[in-house]
């Protein structure tokens, strides 16, 4: 499974942050230097810091409400992001929050991004510099869903940060919250399913996560080879590989793939 988490390894950055323990593997940095290769030095060195930065206070949302919760953890950053993971000591505790509790712990990752953006946005009104923010759109396929905030500081360096980061708190936020194995939104979706249903509450969340994975899978391939005509293949391979349609598309092909594969196990263990 390759949302695990990984092996240590001697590159790792090892560090504490509120008590907390941090360590970044090495794949992490390779990921971002990835997805940032199209752009120039300064510009990459921006996102670099953006990346680490909103992917950290990702994982300290969940961490922090665990601690809320009285449950102690650590965090890694690797390849695929983040995980934070409850010490194994706590996992009875945290088994015992109740479904409110739990879904708090699973939403509060991307809702310390959200709570982040709203607080820049809503301080820049406040203190009458509403003027230089300017909202557009997130997704292409909704040109007329306007919720990604530009905001112009004097910095044009500055600004590509904050952009940066917003981006990255908001579209990875929302994609995090697809009730999908094993996003947070699936995890929520669990929770939901299970109060509804506690007997068949597994089987319906993995049923969903299935079904919506493989709806968004074939929605970004369309938009893809739409793109791609559209270009009359006058692109590039590294833009064709690193398209934001092609990579979120595989990556829900892979999940809802995944999560056929768990349902199948579980009416098979279920049924013995």
């Amino acid at each position: 499974m390759i949302f695990a988490e990984p092996g240590r390894t001697d590159y790792d950055l090892n560090f504490r942050l509120f008590g907390i323990p941090v360590r970044v593997h090495p794949m992490f940095w390779l990921v971002g230097l990835i997805l940032g290769s199209s752009w120039p030095v300064q510009l990459l060195i921006l996102w670099m810091i953006a990346w680490f930065l909103s992917i950290l206070g990702h994982e300290l949302g969940h961490a922090l409400m665990m601690r809320g919760h009285q449950i102690r953890s650590s965090i890694v950053l690797y390849g695929f992001g983040g995980l934070t993971i409850p010490y194994s000591g706590d996992s009875p505790r945290y088994h015992h929050t109740g479904t409110i509790g739990r879904i708090l712990i699973d939403f509060a990752g991307a809702g310390a991004g959200f709570f982040v953006v709203l607080l820049v946005v809503g301080l820049m009104y406040a203190l009458g510099y509403g003027d230089r923010v300017v909202f557009f759109p997130l997704f292409d396929w909704a040109t007329s869903l306007k919720i990604l905030p530009l905001v112009a500081f004097p910095s044009l360096y500055f600004s590509i940060f904050v952009r940066f980061l917003f981006w990255i708190w908001i579209y990875w936020g929302i994609i995090n919250l697809l009730p999908v194995y094993p996003l947070d939104g699936g995890h929520i979706s669990q929770e939901i399913c299970q109060a509804i249903n506690a007997r068949q509450g597994v089987r319906w969340s993995l049923q969903v996560s299935a079904a919506v994975g493989c709806i968004i899978a074939a929605v970004c391939l369309w938009f893809w080879i739409q793109s791609f005509t559209a270009a009359e293949g006058n692109v590039g391979f590294k833009d064709t590989l690193l398209n934001n349609n092609l990579l979120i598309g595989a990556l829900f092909g892979y999940l809802a793939y995944q999560s056929f594969q768990i349902l199948q196990s579980y009416t098979h263990h279920r049924s013995c």
